[in-house]
């Protein structure tokens, strides 16, 4: 290196100490850092929910309760021909088996399997996303491999925003942090090649949110 070019480094590193030890006051003051930024909602976050989920290309299906998510469940499996249902969740796989709806368990299976059903922890009214973590998979393949990803939530488990979602897993897990996170917000698309839009590139083809009243 040349003695100019040094010479030239020191003095923006003697800028850069300069600038961390005599630190200059804050230019302006009385910044309201917590306060909401968007626009408040105009109706209520279900209904906010679902109109950007549908517009991201998901499916939403509103249930009173099991029994009408299960009528709804079993519409679909008949009107799509779905032989089996992927569901690494243990309550979820015993109502679905008490209803005669062929389960199966096993993530080997999961590259053959055409549909997979999995819970998350929040959903997001602004964004129209669903907060999914390592909670409730066993294999990230859950929400990748299959060619349609189920979703239950309920309505308990909507937030606003993105931020108040990352908040409740804090307080939800406050000794280990969920080492995956996801926002799914509907189908993988992508319009890399040529610019043609192109649905279930990398991912689900349809993504399905069972919301259910409780």
């Amino acid at each position: 290196m040349k003695i100019k070019d040094a010479s030239k480094k020191e003095r923006v590193l003697k800028k850069i100490r300069r600038a961390l030890v005599e630190k200059s006051k804050e230019p302006f003051t009385g910044v309201d850092y917590d306060s909401n930024v968007f626009i408040p909602f105009s109706d209520v976050a279900e209904i906010e929910f679902a109109q950007r989920f549908t517009d991201n290309g998901g499916k939403f299906v509103f249930c009173e309760d099991n029994k009408d998510f299960i009528e709804n469940l079993l519409f679909l499996i008949s009107e799509n021909k779905w032989k089996s249902i992927y569901c690494s969740d243990d309550n979820i796989q015993s109502l679905l088996q008490q209803n005669n709806i062929t389960t199966h368990q096993q993530t080997n299976q999961l590259n053959y399997s055409t549909v997979a059903l999995t819970t998350c922890e929040n959903i997001v009214a602004r964004t129209g996303s669903i907060l999914i973590t390592n909670h409730q998979l066993q294999n990230t393949a859950e929400i990748a491999n299959p060619d349609v990803h189920l979703i239950i939530a309920y309505t308990s488990q909507i937030v606003e925003e993105t931020r108040d979602a990352l908040k409740a897993l804090k307080l939800k897990y406050t000794e280990q942090f969920p080492k995956f996170n996801c926002f799914v917000a509907g189908p993988s698309k992508t319009a890399d090649i040529e610019g043609v839009a192109v649905i279930g590139a990398q991912g689900p083809k349809e993504v399905y949110l069972f919301l259910l009243d409780n």
